[in-house]
């Protein structure tokens, strides 16, 4: 689940029909019904203070 308020700091607008879904559960809708980009499931990451683990992973040389 995602609130409104991580939907807005990342530039997401809601339809009406979303937005009504949302008062519903209380403020919060599912992850899987918003069809988010990749780009704004990972600033919904980094907003939540989650790792951003889009990028490259480069392992440690010894």
């Amino acid at each position: 689940m995602v609130s409104l308020a991580e939907l807005a700091a990342v530039g997401v607008t809601l339809s009406l029909s979303q937005a009504t879904q949302a008062a519903l559960l209380g403020d919060k809708l599912p992850v899987a019904e918003l069809g988010l980009t990749s780009e704004q499931h990972r600033l919904v990451r980094v907003q939540r203070g989650e790792p951003d683990t889009s990028g490259a992973v480069h392992p440690l040389l010894d």
